[in-house]
Order: C-alpha cells, then structure tokens, then sequence
C-alpha cells in the first residue's frame, strides 16, 4: 500500500485540527448561550421559591427581566445583600424600576463569601418577618444567589422556622454553594448563630434564643 505523501499527511493533521477548533468553539458557544444568553434574557438568575406567595430568593436580576419578575410575583419588599453600586446597569435598573412600583428596598451588604458584620443577617431576617407579616412579599437576593442570599435563608429556616441545621445544608447546597470552593461561610453562620439570635431577640423577631442553638451541618 503506498504510504501518504507528507504534505498529504499535514493536510490531514490540519484539517482535524481545524475540526477540533471547531467543535471547542461549538462547546464555549453553547456554554455562553446556556450560561449567560439564557440566564440574561429568559430567566432570572438563580430564581427560586422560599415560601409561596411570601419570601423568594435569586441573585442579581437583569434589567431585562427586573421589572416582569417584580411584578410577576407582586414583590413588594427587596432586601439587597450584595454592593448598592448604582454604576453596575442591572443594580442601577432594579433601583429604578423599584422606585416606580413603589417597592420598598433594603441594603445590607456582605462580602461575596458571605462573611462580614453578623448584624446584616440580623438585619436582612428583621425585615423579610416583618413583610411577611404584613403580607408584603419580598425578595431576598445578592449577585450570584448562592453565599449571601444561601446564608439569609439558612438562617431563616434555623432561627426563625425552627428547622434543622441539616435541612438548612441541603437547601443551601441545592441553591450552589459548595462548601469546597467557600469553606468559610458555614462556620462562620454557626459560630455568629447565638448572637444573631440574640439581635433578633432585642428586634422581637423572635421571643428567645433557641436551646440548643441550631447548627448548620450535612
């Protein structure tokens, strides 16, 4: 059998390397589109129900979609855990948008890994009780959905529902954080529980601290 030329043989070698480039730029295509297109244009980021009709949670909503989902779940009540920085469009989009529907907002900003001063968590459930008992439904959310706005509920369904640090880890994971790629964020919910607790005693969020505290765990 007569063996391939050599500029035959580049040319094969091209043309698979060509066909390789394409279908890494098909994947990274399909990952912008599913990733960011989607999530942009046809779905709030990170979107979910806590408790119907009450309390919902998601990361920063684009300003595509802020003012369809505002209205769509009759939010009345946003509470902001991320930077206020009215530079960033969609922050600048949900502060206007916010103040035409007359939907009060609330800022308490933490880090991205969810740490920072305890008395924000403290603060973030005194006002989602409060709406909540008002019939105001609210919207919890940060950037991404995952630590900040993770960190809120897990409270909330600890201290104020009176669930387990175990139900809380499933839907705190559920919701995308990975306690691998953010390791400080548990620990730090569980070592600031009791005094959390204690802010939300002197609010009258709650008649007294929990005994045993809750502890978030798997």
């Amino acid at each position: 059998m007569t063996q391939p030329l050599p500029s035959t043989r580049r040319f094969r070698v091209r043309r698979l390397a060509i066909a390789g480039v394409a279908v890494a730029l098909s994947i990274v295509g399909w990952y912008v589109v599913r990733y960011h297109v989607w999530d942009e244009y046809l779905f709030p980021r990170n979107f979910k129900t806590v408790e119907e009709g009450k309390i919902y949670r998601s990361g920063q909503i684009s300003s595509h979609l802020i003012r369809k989902t505002l209205e769509q779940h009759q939010i009345k009540v946003i509470v902001f855990m991320s930077r206020d920085d009215r530079r960033i469009p969609d922050v600048d989009a949900e502060c206007k948008v916010s103040a035409e529907l007359g939907i009060e907002r609330h800022n308490f900003s933490l880090g991205g890994d969810g740490l920072g001063n305890p008395a924000s968590y403290a603060d973030a459930l005194a006002v989602l009780t409060a709406s909540e008992k008002v019939g105001k439904a609210a919207l919890v959310h940060c950037n991404a959905g995952t630590q900040r706005t993770g960190g809120v509920v897990a409270l909330y369904r600890t201290l104020i529902q009176g669930r387990t640090g175990e139900e809380a880890y499933i839907e705190l994971t559920r919701a995308g954080h990975d306690p691998d790629d953010n390791p400080g964020l548990i620990p730090f919910l569980n070592q600031n529980m009791k005094q959390i607790a204690e802010m939300l005693v002197d609010r009258g969020v709650i008649e007294r601290i929990p005994n045993p505290l809750p502890h978030i765990k798997s």
